[in-house]
């Protein structure tokens, strides 16, 4: 990964390296613009990249200090891992990459030793598809007669999900 953030790769783009859509790409700094273009809650955009027919844009959280949800001392990182969430399509299908905080409680006695942190304006606890793509889900239900089926094949998802 590049030290440069709102890197943007494109098929369409006539160059063989990642172009900036920032104006300053060596600031390690969030991009405001990117993230009112991506317009989730809580997340700065990274990366984005369109591939196999995916618009691919990798998140993360700002890093802030979190106590236990157990017993509230305050947790030391254990990194982060990757969350691939479905989103709202737009002229393609987008996934969303979340770069998960992990998280290892420093009290020896308690009973959490590690966890992950949640986003519930994100991404409902273990879900997979973002909140703002099941309003959105809803909305095709309700007004545009959508069937699951259809809603499915347009998050690239599974009937199930």
């Amino acid at each position: 990964m590049s030290s440069a953030n709102c890197l943007i790769d494109s098929e369409d783009l006539d160059v063989l390296h990642p172009t900036s859509g920032c104006a300053d790409a060596r600031s390690a700094d969030p991009c405001s613009r990117c993230d009112v273009l991506l317009g989730l809650p809580g997340v700065y955009v990274e990366h984005a990249q369109r591939r196999d027919g995916l618009l691919v844009v990798t998140v993360s959280s700002l890093a802030a200090p979190i106590g236990c949800l157990s017993c509230g001392v305050i947790a030391t990182s254990r990194g982060r891992r990757r969350r691939v969430l479905h989103d709202v399509p737009g002229t393609t299908r987008v996934r969303i990459v979340w770069r998960q905080r992990v998280w290892r409680c420093g009290e020896e006695d308690c009973v959490r030793k590690t966890f992950v942190e949640q986003l519930p304006d994100l991404v409902a606890r273990r879900g997979s598809i973002t909140q703002r793509a099941v309003a959105w889900a809803i909305g095709q239900l309700r007004r545009e007669h959508a069937t699951v089926h259809g809603l499915a094949r347009q998050l690239g998802t599974s009937w199930k999900t």
